[in-house]
């Protein structure tokens, strides 16, 4: 943060002192928690103050399933506010009674799914599953408080997922780019809704979710999801775009150095394609012809075997 200099804080001093507005320029200096973008409205708490003025409860046991001694960890079915409890996990977490089977403290994993601030309740006939009545900025404010503390509760490694939809998910996108800073926003997951017997009311129907994926750190762990092919294919090896140079360009295979088409790039080095043709996944098209950067016709394309697995996106 910028030191003040001693002029500008009575410059400051005098402002405030007659009442007048203060110049843009010292908005983002003055106020705790003030970014180059941020979400306001009214009720919103400092950061300092959720973490350190919300109290925890002690849990008591109800139930117990399994022969679990008290000093192992098992999971755990909590039932009250929230809020507080997560409070009473961070206090475990700072004391280091959650923590990881490699000992370090807090939470790997979060994943929330919240109510949507529609303003109904959920659930079958006269019995309310879920509430998610509160709207607006009240919502918000109930929410961010939340995650905050969840933010505080992971470890440094670890990786936080909310699910939400159009109601307020723009308005949590800002919100969590705030508390986990957006250099440590990693994705947006598109989530299929179910199917619907019946067709929206002058509007599209409704096709997904969204869940927002950050992380703690870029220490965070994660492991890329993916499934194996039904049937691997055979695929050309160049992309889009030139490179400067003859030898940025040029590549060898199976003894023969051949420049990509006209106007594309081949799409990996000289010491990967010479792995990959170990492997004999690596094979020339001689059905394929193409014209090379200097505009010569070329007998035969290379073509690279796709992977066993295919690593899924994030739809």
């Amino acid at each position: 943060m910028k030191k003040l200099e001693e002029e500008e804080i009575k410059a400051i001093c005098e402002l405030l002192k007659e009442g007048k507005p203060l110049p843009e320029e010292y908005r983002w200096l003055l106020f705790e928690g003030r970014q180059e973008t941020e979400l306001l409205y009214a009720g919103k708490q400092r950061e300092v103050d959720v973490i350190a003025e919300t109290m925890a409860v002690p849990l008591q046991k109800v139930k117990v399933f399994g022969d679990v001694n008290d000093n192992e960890w098992h999971n755990l079915l909590i039932f009250g506010d929230n809020l507080q409890i997560l409070k009473t996990l961070l206090k475990w977490k700072e004391e280091g009674k959650l923590k990881n089977p490699d000992g370090s403290k807090g939470v790997r994993l979060i994943y929330i799914d919240p109510p949507f601030g529609t303003g109904e309740i959920y659930g079958k006939g006269d019995v309310g599953a879920y509430s998610a009545k509160l709207m607006g900025a009240k919502y918000l404010e109930w929410l961010r408080q939340r995650i905050i503390l969840l933010r505080e509760l992971l470890s440094d490694d670890g990786s936080f997922y909310m699910r939400t939809d159009y109601h307020f998910g723009h308005y949590m996108k800002v919100l969590l780019d705030e508390i986990f800073g957006k250099e440590n926003f990693r994705n947006e997951i598109i989530v299929t809704r179910g199917e619907y017997p019946k067709g929206e009311v002058n509007k599209l129907r409704t096709g997904n979710d969204n869940i927002l994926f950050y992380v703690r750190s870029n220490k965070n762990v994660f492991l890329a999801p993916r499934k194996e092919r039904n049937e691997r294919k055979w695929f050309s090896m160049h992309l889009a775009g030139e490179r400067s140079s003859y030898e940025l360009q040029v590549r060898e295979f199976f003894g023969k150095k051949l420049l990509p088409p006209k106007g594309r790039h081949w799409m990996i080095s000289q010491e990967k394609i010479n792995e990959i043709i170990e492997k004999g996944e690596i094979r020339i098209n001689e059905n394929k012809t193409y014209i090379d950067l200097q505009g010569n016709l070329v007998v035969g394309e290379p073509e690279m075997l796709q992977s066993e697995f295919e690593v899924l996106d994030s739809n």
